[in-house]
């Protein structure tokens, strides 16, 4: 597809402007549109205050739909019928984290800061609805700070989608690498959707802005 998949991209330092700050117990943030989907890729950044089992993104009708990033035991675990758990080396507060979720009708991938779960691929998680970010359903809410929200019904090689994405960590627009995903939240002091689907994100509880 894009041509920026058919390369690999030297790695870059991370010059990011804002991210979003969520503290753990009231605040998230609710997209414009449910995103469903079978096939999906979900990209972001996100740097733990506390260790615990947070959601990455979720549905406000439902508590099965879900991606989320467990650091109490060290996993991402991605949910539709069935759950699917990756494991990772152990995550640690205050660093940043590149993760990519990666789907289709066969098999569900993981990576974090473009390496793949030694898990490998497990079986497919089948289609999933998705409109919350930071928590799911309400609980399970993130306690850190997120950058570069993505979501997309497009699998096209994830090992080589999630090398790009996270080398190309330096402030420049995910886009560059999937230009039609419909969603992406880059929450540089605002909650602008640029992705296709348009719109504008709906902070509850609050949450502040700061320097990624």
């Amino acid at each position: 597809m894009q041509r920026r998949l058919l390369r690999k991209v030297t790695p870059l330092t991370h010059d990011f402007d804002d991210c979003i700050s969520l503290n753990g117990s009231s605040q998230y943030l609710e997209m414009p549109s449910m995103f469903t989907s079978l096939t999906y890729t979900m990209s972001g950044w996100f740097k733990l205050s506390s260790i615990g089992n947070y959601g990455l993104m979720g549905n406000d009708g439902d508590s099965q739909p879900y991606i989320i990033m467990n650091a109490s035991s060290d996993e991402i675990r991605m949910r539709s019928d069935s759950n699917r758990q990756f494991s990772f080396n152990p995550f640690l507060t205050g660093q940043w984290y590149h993760v990519l979720a990666a789907n289709n009708a066969n098999s569900s991938r993981a990576f974090i800061n473009g390496v793949e779960s030694s898990t490998g691929q497990l079986l497919s998680t089948g289609a999933i609805s998705l409109d919350l970010i930071g928590t799911v359903n309400g609980f399970n809410l993130f306690d850190g700070e997120l950058d570069d929200i993505l979501i997309t019904d497009i699998y096209d090689n994830p090992a080589l989608m999630a090398e790009n994405l996270y080398n190309d960590g330096d402030g420049r627009s995910p886009l560059n690498v999937i230009p039609t995903a419909q969603h992406l939240y880059s929450l540089d002091s605002n909650y602008n959707n640029s992705g296709t689907a348009g719109g504008v994100a709906t902070p509850v509880g609050s949450p502040t802005f700061v320097a990624h």
